[in-house]
Protein backbone atom coordinates (compact mmCIF):
# COMPACT_ATOMS: atom_id res chain seq x y z
CA UNK A 1 0.00 0.00 0.00
CA UNK A 2 1.26 3.18 -1.17
CA UNK A 3 1.58 6.47 1.47
CA UNK A 4 0.63 9.80 1.84
CA UNK A 5 3.12 12.95 1.72
CA UNK A 6 2.75 14.57 5.25
CA UNK A 7 2.54 17.98 3.81
CA UNK A 8 -0.66 16.89 1.46
CA UNK A 9 -2.23 15.39 4.89
CA UNK A 10 -1.61 18.41 6.48
CA UNK A 11 -3.43 20.60 3.49
CA UNK A 12 -6.40 17.60 3.71
CA UNK A 13 -6.90 18.00 7.66
CA UNK A 14 -6.75 21.91 7.74
CA UNK A 15 -9.34 21.64 4.43
CA UNK A 16 -11.39 19.45 6.91
CA UNK A 17 -13.60 17.41 6.42
CA UNK A 18 -15.81 17.72 2.32
CA UNK A 19 -17.44 15.64 -0.10
CA UNK A 20 -13.72 14.27 -0.62
CA UNK A 21 -12.58 13.72 2.78
CA UNK A 22 -13.34 12.10 5.66
CA UNK A 23 -12.16 11.24 9.42
CA UNK A 24 -12.21 8.82 11.79
CA UNK A 25 -10.79 8.90 15.30
CA UNK A 26 -10.33 5.10 15.12
CA UNK A 27 -11.13 2.46 12.21
CA UNK A 28 -14.25 1.85 11.50
CA UNK A 29 -16.05 -1.62 10.92
CA UNK A 30 -15.00 -3.50 7.85
CA UNK A 31 -19.05 -3.00 6.56
CA UNK A 32 -19.10 0.98 7.19
CA UNK A 33 -15.71 1.23 5.71
CA UNK A 34 -16.55 -0.77 2.63
CA UNK A 35 -19.60 1.68 2.58
CA UNK A 36 -17.37 4.54 2.92
CA UNK A 37 -15.06 3.53 -0.14
CA UNK A 38 -18.23 2.20 -2.22
CA UNK A 39 -19.83 6.14 -1.74
CA UNK A 40 -16.12 7.62 -2.83
CA UNK A 41 -15.84 5.16 -5.75
CA UNK A 42 -19.32 6.16 -6.96
CA UNK A 43 -18.49 9.75 -6.70
CA UNK A 44 -15.15 11.82 -7.92
CA UNK A 45 -12.63 9.60 -5.39
CA UNK A 46 -11.93 10.39 -1.57
CA UNK A 47 -9.75 10.10 1.36
CA UNK A 48 -10.38 8.71 4.54
CA UNK A 49 -7.75 9.89 7.23
CA UNK A 50 -8.06 7.80 10.35
CA UNK A 51 -6.86 9.20 13.46
CA UNK A 52 -8.44 12.62 12.87
CA UNK A 53 -11.17 13.94 15.47
CA UNK A 54 -14.59 14.28 13.20
CA UNK A 55 -15.78 18.03 14.66
CA UNK A 56 -12.05 19.87 16.13
CA UNK A 57 -9.89 17.93 13.12
CA UNK A 58 -7.45 17.49 16.06
CA UNK A 59 -4.79 14.97 14.91
CA UNK A 60 -5.46 11.98 18.25
CA UNK A 61 -3.40 9.25 16.40
CA UNK A 62 -4.62 5.78 16.67
CA UNK A 63 -4.69 4.31 20.00
CA UNK A 64 -2.50 1.13 19.48
CA UNK A 65 -0.74 -0.93 17.18
CA UNK A 66 -3.50 -3.12 17.04
CA UNK A 67 -5.95 -0.01 15.83
CA UNK A 68 -3.38 0.54 12.78
CA UNK A 69 -3.37 -3.17 11.98
CA UNK A 70 -7.14 -3.14 12.19
CA UNK A 71 -7.36 -0.34 9.31
CA UNK A 72 -5.03 -2.27 7.01
CA UNK A 73 -6.86 -5.46 7.71
CA UNK A 74 -10.29 -3.90 7.60
CA UNK A 75 -8.61 -1.86 3.94
CA UNK A 76 -7.97 -6.11 2.50
CA UNK A 77 -10.96 -7.00 3.54
CA UNK A 78 -12.98 -4.38 1.78
CA UNK A 79 -11.43 -4.69 -1.09
CA UNK A 80 -12.00 -8.04 -1.52
CA UNK A 81 -15.65 -7.35 -1.27
CA UNK A 82 -15.73 -4.17 -3.70
CA UNK A 83 -15.07 -6.10 -7.33
CA UNK A 84 -16.60 -3.46 -9.81
CA UNK A 85 -18.24 -5.32 -13.00
CA UNK A 86 -19.29 -4.14 -15.55
CA UNK A 87 -22.95 -5.23 -17.72
CA UNK A 88 -24.21 -4.62 -20.47
CA UNK A 89 -27.66 -3.87 -20.00
CA UNK A 90 -30.79 -2.82 -22.44
CA UNK A 91 -33.54 -0.75 -21.14
CA UNK A 92 -36.58 0.26 -23.55
CA UNK A 93 -34.40 -0.48 -26.59
CA UNK A 94 -31.42 1.28 -25.56
CA UNK A 95 -28.04 -0.12 -24.80
CA UNK A 96 -26.38 0.57 -21.76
Amino acid sequence: MGGMDSAYMRHLIAGGETALVEFKVAPPRVVDLATRICGFANGDGGSIILGVADRTWDVVGVKDSAAGDASVVACRRASYSLRPTSRPCSLGGRKG
